[in-house]
């Protein structure tokens, strides 16, 4: 009985992620945002905005394509929509569904595999860190990990340019990361690209330097250990992002070198030792939370604004 019931309700959830009053919603869209919702794309406008986190490409999927029957030929559309995100107009219009619809537009695009959207998706990076939005943080990995392999190499200028903002190059190593779990074949392209950077330790902030090897670690780079393990040797990585050295060590499965302090066998709390297996918290930082410290990060180390949609 439990079942059916929880069946009824997903399907009457799935029904009603689009609003069927369509007219009154295309009646309220502003003159002046008006080109930016040519059919179907206004109705993106009807989706519970309850739902923007509830389904998105990481987990559950809004059926977009084949509920709005989206083709190629709304792909200009669908572009010009992801990159309003940074218009003044949609980002801080008090109706927060326009900012919602280009992050839909940024799902839609990911799920077309769309080669064409990776640079305008790109350009507006900085100006999406500049924004105190953060939503590009959760949405682009995956939306890029979809898109596929022909975003490694546009991915890899970007973060390897010390001209973008730091978040953003975060982010987009973060890319790199789930672009190598989704399709393996671009795994070794990925991690080089990371790699390279990392061997600037010395130079780079720690922060950087703690991101990128959260993320090659992700992608157990057991051939970038040494650089890794000099790299906390030097002093050069911020561990609240990827743990310490040791911890590091273990997740790759390498014994080390000696060059940098390790800090011994992982001890659990021993409230968390008598749990089963299966609920002890993990030791390494793992991507979603590095996610949530670059949120952590930005708020610490910019004074910002206070952001409604996060």
């Amino acid at each position: 009985m439990i079942f059916i019931i929880r069946l009824i309700a997903t399907w009457y959830n799935h029904l009603h992620i689009f609003n069927l009053n369509v007219q009154v919603k295309i009646k309220n869209i502003p003159e002046n945002l008006r080109p930016l919702f040519p059919p179907p794309l206004d109705r993106l406008l009807e989706i519970n905005p309850d739902y923007l986190r509830k389904y998105k490409l990481g987990n559950r999927v809004i059926n977009y394509l084949e509920r709005l029957q989206i083709t190629n030929e709304h792909l200009p559309a669908l572009i010009k929509l992801a990159e309003s995100a940074v218009n003044p107009e949609v980002f801080d219009n008090e109706d927060e569904r326009y900012f919602y619809a280009s992050v839909h537009a940024w799902r839609i695009l990911g799920l077309m595999r769309a080669e064409a959207a990776i640079e305008p998706l790109l350009g507006i990076l900085n100006a999406l860190d500049n924004a105190n939005t953060d939503w590009h943080l959760e949405e682009y990995p995956d939306v890029f990990a979809f898109i596929g392999e022909s975003a490694v190499e546009p991915l890899g200028k970007f973060l390897h340019n010390p001209a973008n903002r730091p978040y953003p190059r975060f982010c987009a190593s973060s890319c790199l990361e789930k672009i190598a779990k989704l399709n393996p074949n671009s795994a070794g392209r990925c991690k080089q690209i990371i790699i390279e950077l990392l061997k600037n330790y010395d130079h780079n902030d720690e922060d950087l330097n703690g991101f990128l090897i959260g993320d090659l670690v992700g992608l157990k780079a057991v051939e970038a250990a040494e650089l890794i393990e000099r790299a906390y040797a030097a002093g050069k990585v911020d561990t609240l992002i990827c743990g310490k050295w040791g911890i590091v060590r273990r997740e790759l499965g390498v014994p080390g070198l000696g060059l940098a302090e390790d800090t011994g066998p992982y001890k659990l709390p021993s409230a968390l030792a008598q749990l089963p297996t299966t609920a002890k918290t993990k030791p390494f930082i793992n991507a979603s939370e590095r996610n949530r410290k670059k949120r952590q990060r930005k708020q610490q180390k910019q004074s910002r604004k206070k952001n409604r949609r996060k």
